[in-house]
This record gives C-alpha cells, sequence and structure tokens, in this order.
C-alpha cells in the first residue's frame, strides 16, 4: 500500500502540473486568436496629418459605394458594396425616357429608343446633376456610367 500511494504521489503532481500549464497556453492561445479576430475586423486606418479619414458612402444607381476619392467625379474611383468590385466613375449618365428635352450646359446624344448619354459641361457638376435627375419624375431610369474593367498592368507599347 505505501508503495502504491509513494508511486501514484508523483504521478498525481506531474499529472497535476500538466494540466495548469495547458490552462495557461489554451488561455494564451485565446488571447492570441481574439488579437488577430480583432486585427482583421478592423482595418488599420492611415493617419495623415494627425486626423483619421473618415469613409465616405453615397448610394448610385441603386446600389451602396464606398467611394475611394473625395467626393463624386469624372473618373472618381468607387467600391460596390454589393458586387465587392472597384470601379471608375465615367462622366457620363445614362436615362431613359419617353419625353427627352434638352438641358442647358449638358451635351446629351441619342444611344438607343427613348435613351439618352448625357454629360454636363461642367466637369464638377456630375454629382448635382445625377441627383436632379434621379428626383425628376419623367426619368425611367438613371444611372451613373461606372466602368468595372480591371486595370491594365500590362506594357504598351
Amino acid at each position: 500500500m505505501n508503495k502504491k500511494i509513494m508511486v501514484m504521489a508523483p504521478l498525481v503532481i506531474l499529472l497535476a502540473a500538466c494540466g495548469s500549464n495547458s490552462d495557461k497556453t489554451s488561455s494564451n492561445n485565446k488571447a492570441t486568436k481574439e488579437k488577430i479576430l480583432e486585427s482583421k475586423m478592423t482595418p488599420p486606418k492611415k493617419i495623415i496629418n494627425g486626423s483619421i479619414p473618415v469613409q465616405k458612402y453615397v448610394h448610385l444607381n441603386n446600389q451602396k459605394f464606398k467611394l475611394l476619392t473625395q467626393e463624386v467625379m469624372i473618373a472618381g474611383r468607387v467600391f460596390n458594396l454589393s458586387t465587392q468590385e472597384k470601379g471608375i466613375i465615367k462622366g457620363s449618365i445614362v436615362v431613359v425616357t419617353k419625353s427627352f428635352t434638352s438641358i442647358p450646359a449638358v451635351s446629351s446624344k441619342k444611344i438607343a429608343k427613348d435613351t439618352f448619354r448625357l454629360t454636363p459641361d461642367d466637369k464638377k457638376a456630375l454629382h448635382q446633376l445625377y441627383k436632379n435627375l434621379i428626383k425628376d419624375e419623367k426619368y425611367n431610369i438613371v444611372e451613373l456610367e461606372i466602368d468595372y474593367s480591371p486595370i491594365s498592368t500590362a506594357p504598351t507599347m
């Protein structure tokens, strides 16, 4: 009986020591995993002039976009949150209407039956023109043209 106790005592101590060490390891692993998950959930933000830039979102063409440039403008970059694609604003608006009348300071071109491509003469007026056309009920469809083509990195000749 004494021999059994003498053999069992070191085994119990050894098992207890291994068990407490694994608790520390698992808690360290858990803390590390939480830090990794936290870093994935909150992307690092670039600090410019001591302030963190605010991300801007806008609704265009019945979809939500994140602006990758300061505002909606020609050659402005956007990220479509629905399709997860980057795009470049082309600078024209396509409208579908039965009764089109010309708009001052906007060039227009008929591209199909009841479909017109509008381009503002003042390039800075693109977003305001888009908002005005959306509000006007005579236009059935109003879409800001966005190019989703991948940007080629191939050398040109």
